[in-house]
């Protein structure tokens, strides 16, 4: 579960390889073993681990898929009291990021905030983003002459019309609804990709960053954070 970057259509890689291990076999059984990284892994998509990001330490889940006697079982380990004291003597540091060693939490790298309270006066456009489960609203913001992006989620429930800058994986006719950043059709999209390049983005928190992160990894080819 790596925060770089995955092989293209790895997922499928990986199937075949299983294939030419598993051939005609009954009884094989596969571990897949990680330190907890990664929260949004294009693997756990790919099997429908929809629920994983919700887990709590020491839970396990299980999945079945229709048609098939395939069961995945998910366990988010728990915290194992010995590494906790090794970890509580060589990690003792402040910086959050260490958590993931000293107590199995996912790891999120430490994001820019907005330096100023953002007020409606300054918001000037309004974009969407659309990464799996997740969806982030993207605030361009003129603070004191200053353009940038401002991103935190999407709490209530939209619907997207033909208007609206929207970022999505899904195939649409919908002129302003894009898939990538390199796709600009208006000088709107110009102004949203530039900005996102020059990294002029600023998150609600973390975990909104880590959103972002990986959707640019993902489906931009983009190494931003």
């Amino acid at each position: 579960m790596s925060r770089m970057a995955y092989l293209n259509n790895e997922f499928v890689l990986f199937m075949n390889l299983l294939s030419s291990l598993i051939r005609d076999r009954q009884n094989a059984v596969v571990y897949m073993l990680a330190n907890s990284v990664n929260k949004y892994c294009p693997y756990f998509k790919e099997m429908g681990l929809k629920n994983v990001e919700a887990m709590k330490q020491g839970e396990i889940a299980i999945y079945e898929y229709s048609n098939s006697d395939l069961t995945v079982a998910v366990e988010y380990c728990d915290k194992v009291e010995a590494t906790q004291k090794t970890a509580s003597k060589y990690f003792a540091f402040e910086n959050s990021q260490l958590k993931m060693i000293t107590s199995g939490e996912w790891e999120f790298q430490i994001y820019p905030r907005p330096e100023n309270s953002i007020t409606e006066d300054s918001i000037k456009y309004r974009f969407w983003i659309l990464f799996g489960e997740q969806c982030l609203c993207g605030e361009i913001v003129n603070d004191s002459s200053k353009l940038f992006i401002f991103l935190h989620p999407q709490t209530k429930d939209i619907k997207f019309g033909p208007k609206d800058v929207v970022y999505t994986t899904e195939f649409t006719q919908e002129r302003l609804h894009v898939r990538f950043l390199k796709d600009t059709p208006t000088e709107l999209h110009k102004l949203i990709r530039d900005l996102i390049v020059k990294k002029a983005v600023c998150f609600s928190d973390n975990e909104c960053g880590e959103v972002f992160r990986n959707w640019c990894q993902e489906t931009q080819n983009l190494k931003l954070y």
